[in-house]
């Protein structure tokens, strides 16, 4: 194939470092990225790599064909091998608990008590978290989140990154100090704005962590609250807490907020799946309820005529006694139905007769 630097055609230079950095961009967005928009990332990476190999210096023809195929697959929306699809309930479980957040959210937003205690409280926190230096929402939503033992996952069940792995000991010492006041005046602010007459529950988690986004970032309050909450990141009511998880109980956080049947089974479901995978094995039920395991009494009364029959006639099997002797019973079936105190029409199960046939003569 012709060199990139004597094309005229689609991968002119400039188009080829265009295309090298966004590769570049790529593969820092796919290390934060959750899991099913990382796989999309790196699809698209592997195309780029992909165009930019066939039509290099060193492309072969069979390169330049998969690079064909490949973009036919990607214009025609086809999912590629092996990429993984999300459960249909996950993602209709996440969808309803988004809905329920953002309903909630708009229920107190847009009183006029939150635009004036969260430009009171503003200067105080951000102050405090400054040392931390978290320029985003996303740094801002996700760091919070832990402070608040929060658990959070994306429409396919994976959870979300913990913003603080990797960061340097100093930070680690930082995140510790400034967890507890950093709670405790969120609490007091949705204190305020709920004494002001907002419809919020101050002692959620979700509503906690809308706040800390409103203070911590520029958020222009005076936009119709539909718009603002589009733009924030929503926990529903009484969502999950971390630490119970790990220890393998399913918590919530109290919240008058979701009490609604439908939530309460999702926030379950949800809960359990995070406390299966971080927590310890559950503890099942205790065997025979705790108590000493017992035989039926039936069970000890067949097994006791079984042993009876064949200690008088050794050459016994389970498929004489159930079997016809001159087109009727066998004599041993009804010395056992007489034995047991039951009718000419009881005939046991070959199987359990097997099951407590004497082990001797088995």
């Amino acid at each position: 194939m012709p060199s990139s630097e004597d094309m005229d055609g689609f991968l002119t230079p400039e188009r080829r470092r265009e295309l090298e950095e966004l590769l570049r961009v790529a593969d820092e967005q796919a290390k934060s990225a959750p899991p099913l928009l990382r796989l999309r990332v790196e699809r698209a990476r592997d195309l780029v790599a992909l165009m930019l190999q066939a039509e290099g210096p060193d492309g072969t023809e069979q390169e330049g064909r998969q690079l064909m195929a490949a973009l036919r697959v990607e214009m025609a929306g086809e999912p590629w091998p092996n990429e993984p699809k999300p459960l249909p309930a996950t993602e209709r479980r996440h969808a309803r608990a988004d809905k329920l957040a953002r309903k909630v959210v708009l229920g107190w937003i847009g009183h006029p008590a939150v635009s004036r205690e969260v430009a009171a409280a503003k200067p105080a926190l951000m102050a405090l978290v400054e040392p931390l230096g978290m320029p985003d929402q996303q740094t801002v939503t996700r760091v919070t989140a832990r402070f608040l033992d929060l658990v959070a996952f994306w429409p396919d069940g994976t959870e979300w990154p913990n913003p603080l792995d990797g960061a340097p000991a100093s930070i680690l010492e930082e995140a510790r100090r400034i967890r507890p006041p950093l709670v405790d005046a969120l609490m007091e602010l949705a204190k305020r704005i709920e004494s002001a007459g907002a419809r919020l529950d101050p002692t959620d988690s979700g509503v906690l962590l809308v706040l800390a986004q409103l203070t911590l970032l520029d958020v222009d309050l005076e936009r119709p609250a539909a718009d603002l909450v589009d733009d924030l990141n929503l926990l529903p009511p009484g969502w999950i807490d971390r630490d119970a998880a790990k220890i393998g109980h399913v918590a919530t956080h109290a919240s008058r907020h979701g009490r609604t049947a439908r939530f309460q089974a999702d926030l379950a479901a949800a809960a359990e799946f995070l406390a299966r995978r971080l927590g310890p094995p559950a503890i099942g039920t205790p065997y025979a309820g705790g108590q000493k395991r017992r035989t039926r009494r039936d069970t000890l009364r067949l097994q006791r005529a079984l042993a009876v029959l064949v200690a008088q006639d050794p050459s016994l099997t389970p498929g004489s006694v159930l079997g016809l002797d001159r087109g009727t019973d066998h004599p041993a079936l009804q010395q056992l139905r007489s034995a047991l105190g039951l009718g000419e029409d009881w005939v046991p199960e070959q199987r359990r007769i097997e099951r407590l046939w004497p082990k001797s003569r088995h």
